[in-house]
């Protein structure tokens, strides 16, 4: 599910991104991992063909279609808050790139990077660098 929940994400970020159904087992949590990258429904393979085509057929008017979820558990790892592009400045700040590190790297402005880690820092309810990259470090071990 990890590589694809990256590519849902990958795939939400383009211009005219598509709905995307997700058609896999529903054990554990990819539900929820699949609504939280993006995608726009999800379908268990356990299911009959029919609720396969209507989940696709609701996405194509709009509609969200997911199983039941417990969205409080959305909200335990702030990290999975964070757009593609602010996990990987996270991560790169972790390995001890400066500000002017990330610039270069990223082919941004210095202020394009403060920007970034001030909206990183704000999902994290973090006030700095380093409580960002405890969290991000805290985050990792809870995962493996």
């Amino acid at each position: 599910m990890l590589g694809a929940a990256k590519l849902i994400e990958v795939l939400r970020e383009q211009a005219n991104a598509p709905r995307l159904v997700v058609y896999s087992d529903a054990t554990g949590d990819r539900p929820r991992l699949t609504m939280q990258a993006g995608a726009a429904g999800f379908a268990a393979r356990s299911g009959e063909v029919e609720g396969l085509l209507e989940t696709c057929s609701d996405v194509a008017r709009g509609k969200m279609v997911f199983p039941f979820i417990d969205v409080r558990k959305m909200q335990q790892d702030p990290i999975q808050s964070l757009s593609r592009k602010e996990r990987a400045i996270l991560e790169a700040l972790a390995q001890g790139m400066s500000h002017r590190d990330l610039s270069k790297e990223l082919q941004i402005s210095t202020n394009t990077v403060k920007f970034h880690l001030s909206n990183i820092y704000e999902k994290l309810g973090v006030k700095n660098r380093t409580q960002a990259i405890a969290q991000f470090y805290s985050s990792r071990i809870a995962r493996e």
